[in-house]
């Protein structure tokens, strides 16, 4: 029976990895879809720029670059005033991790929309009014941890089905 055990081990630690990603997936569909009836508020962007990164290796032959939009806005609610970088639901608020482009030109069309000074309208949550976005509803970097979730949920139920079909039950 301990000899058994090992073979379990690989589609165990997937279903479980898949289950945790598949619950964070469904909450954060969830927010997408709840962001759609929060209450919006006018703003004003502070700055929208590009940043150039240096995409770090080992054993680097060629530099290489990517860009990342980073966008900053600011807006007030019942007389607090909050300052946030996120766009839409699944975008990092970390400008330092989240989306990036291969060129500048990309990264700049990207927030051609938003720039300094504008005007422009925030969504917030009602229940927690720090939490805002620029744009919202469903997108697909909401999606993707419904989409790892389940993948990864996937292989690890494949991986238990074969491990029981070489092993036995028991």
């Amino acid at each position: 029976m301990v000899g058994k055990i090992p073979g379990f081990l690989p589609g165990a630690l997937f279903s479980l990895i898949g289950l945790v990603q598949l619950v964070q997936g469904i909450g954060q569909y969830a927010r997408c879809l709840a962001s759609r009836t929060w209450p919006r508020v006018r703003g004003q962007v502070c700055y929208a720029t590009v940043v150039k990164d240096l995409l770090s290796t080992r054993r680097r032959i060629v530099d290489v670059y990517v860009y990342r939009p980073h966008l900053s806005y600011v807006y007030t609610v019942a007389g607090q005033e909050y300052h946030q970088s996120r766009r839409r639901i699944g975008d990092v608020s970390d400008w330092r991790t989240g989306r990036t482009f291969s060129t500048r030109k990309k990264a700049q069309a990207d927030i051609a929309d938003y720039f300094e000074a504008k005007l422009i309208d925030v969504y917030y949550n009602p229940k927690n009014p720090a939490d805002a976005v620029l744009e919202p509803g469903n997108t697909a970097e909401a999606r993707s941890g419904l989409f790892v979730g389940l993948v990864s949920s996937a292989l690890g139920v494949g991986l238990l089905t074969l491990a029981v079909s070489i092993n036995g039950c028991g």
